[in-house]
């Protein structure tokens, strides 16, 4: 073994003695951690906005410092954009800040302080050495790895700040020695056409020693699609991915659910490749795959300082830490970050699975939620399960899903989207099929029958059948390169018009099954 891999063996072992930690030390650790934060803002200006300079422990954090949003840091946000004043939210004037989705329609902004970024680069580190002890593989750097960030591109304000994707800021600020093993380079990475990208990314990387493959599965299926087409074109027999890159040991995603998109990785990847989840958002990183077997994550307690609530109860109720929680709970979880943010909504629900160490499942969105009648408040999770039924039913894959509404006579009924290999089913199936969707979601969610009965609310249910790799092709058109999402609830129909006019443009052919009430 050569001294690298003995080196990576070693800190692998030592994080790993870390990792199960008994539940005293993870206190302690906890309280470090917010100490930290607490020293590093409370004398700031950012801090002093929350009246950090009036806390002195961990209870009294839990106290005085009501769950906050991405609304609560405007103010501030504006004062960085426009004045940037030095030693306002760091000893100096801040280079960095990511630009994402808010809760509103605005978009937000993230500071990204320089302990911020130390805290994605250490968190980054501590993943690689979870996941080389896991597979026992030491030798994962000793050639490449493919990764599908976004977009290179920052714009640099009239303060100096440069504002961006978090992977394009993390990708700049990416030391040396890595820029050599992960690919693709930075001027593929600065291609804005999508589809120019992916070929060139292609181009670079099909006679590489590729060890291990990192991205969004919405992307990561397109990718190896036309990776297989381009050694096809070479006259390559190509069966799974080790044809071509034979040393491959590793797919890791994070920022979705994998279901939808699970049995088409595998048909490229094979059943061999382990596919690990990492669980980073852009406000910090938090979570990673603890086995080889997907479902649970190993929440990192030195990325944040976390804090949970009952997931029914509302945003004021008891919060409490993470000695407290319960397996089996459902929470909604709040993290006090590295970067300033206290207390902060990320809008995700997770379920302990165990405590020590510290495991956890993510259930879903707590804003990705049905309630187009105002009563049935259908998570993802329970639309995933009720549809799980329904799938050995009728024989057919109903991962890939969304739904939302039409409206009729002034009414409103769910519509449902699924993306199919066949969208010609017969009228029978069809209509059956879309009476089981509507009947038996009434005996599953009582809110929808009440709003069902006698049409009250909502009128009966339609559907509609997509080709299958259309909701792909739309996310490379509209969506951020590398962080494709497409929800699964549409409470709000503007995205579902946007998906069947771009279908329509591109002569996508769907079908259409409507019930008669």
């Amino acid at each position: 073994m050569r001294g690298q891999h003995l080196f990576i063996k070693f800190v692998s072992y030592y994080l790993e003695r870390k990792i199960m930690s008994t539940p005293q030390t993870i206190t302690l650790m906890q309280r470090k951690v917010l100490l930290n934060i607490l020293n590093e803002f409370k004398h700031k200006p950012w801090g002093r906005h929350f009246h950090l300079d009036q806390i002195n422990g961990i209870d009294e954090f839990g106290l005085k410092i009501a769950a906050t949003t991405d609304i609560d840091y405007w103010p501030l946000i504006t004062e960085l954009l426009e004045h940037n004043p030095k030693g306002f939210i760091q000893t100096t004037r801040l280079d960095y800040m990511a630009k994402t989705s808010g809760s509103t329609q605005k978009s937000k902004y993230i500071p990204y302080t320089k302990n911020l970024i130390k805290n994605f680069k250490s968190f980054s580190s501590r993943t690689f050495f979870h996941f080389s002890h896991v597979l026992k593989r030491y030798d994962l750097l000793d050639q490449n790895i493919l990764v599908s960030p976004s977009h290179l591109k920052t714009e640099e304000n009239q303060m100096g700040i440069h504002i961006g994707y978090a992977t394009a800021i993390m990708t700049l600020l990416a030391p040396k020695f890595s820029q050599k093993v992960v690919k693709p380079s930075k001027h593929i990475l600065a291609i804005d056409n999508n589809s120019k990208k992916i070929d060139a990314m292609i181009e670079e990387a099909i006679d590489l020693d590729i060890r291990v493959f990192s991205s969004v599965p919405a992307f990561a299926t397109v990718i190896l699609e036309k990776l297989f087409e381009k050694a096809h074109q070479r006259g390559k027999e190509v069966q799974t991915i080790k044809d071509i890159w034979p040393n491959l040991s590793l797919y890791t995603w994070s920022g979705t659910s994998i279901a939808p998109y699970e049995s088409r990785l595998r048909h490229f990847l094979g059943g061999d490749i382990p596919f690990m989840e990492i669980y980073s958002a852009t406000e910090s990183p938090i979570a990673f795959q603890y086995k080889k077997k997907a479902g649970e994550l190993y929440l990192d307690v030195e990325s944040c300082f976390y804090q949970f609530q009952k997931a029914e109860k509302d945003l004021k109720s008891k919060k409490i830490t993470l000695g407290q929680v319960e397996v089996g709970q459902k929470y909604r979880i709040l993290i006090t970050t590295k970067g300033g943010l206290f207390c902060y909504y990320l809008g995700d629900i997770i379920e302990f699975t165990s405590l020590c160490p510290p495991l956890i499942k993510v259930i879903g969105r707590e804003k990705e939620e049905l309630n187009l009648a105002g009563i049935e408040q259908l998570s993802v999770d329970h639309l995933k399960r009720f549809l799980c039924k329904l799938e050995s039913r009728y024989h057919m894959d109903l991962k890939k899903f969304a739904v939302s509404f039409y409206i009729k006579d002034n009414k409103k009924g769910y519509h449902w989207i699924f993306e199919q290999k066949t969208i010609d089913l017969s009228s029978e199936t069809g209509h059956k099929l879309l009476d089981s969707l509507d009947k038996d979601l009434m005996e599953f969610n009582s809110g929808y029958k009440l709003a069902r009965d006698a049409n009250t609310r909502l009128i009966a249910p339609k559907m509609s059948l997509i080709p299958e790799g259309s909701l792909n092709e739309y996310l490379l058109k509209y969506k951020n390169f590398g962080q494709a999402k497409f929800l699964n609830i549409h409470n709000d129909d503007s995205e579902i018009k946007q998906l069947f006019n771009f279908l329509k443009e591109n002569n996508m052919q769907w079908s259409e099954y409507y019930l008669n009430d």
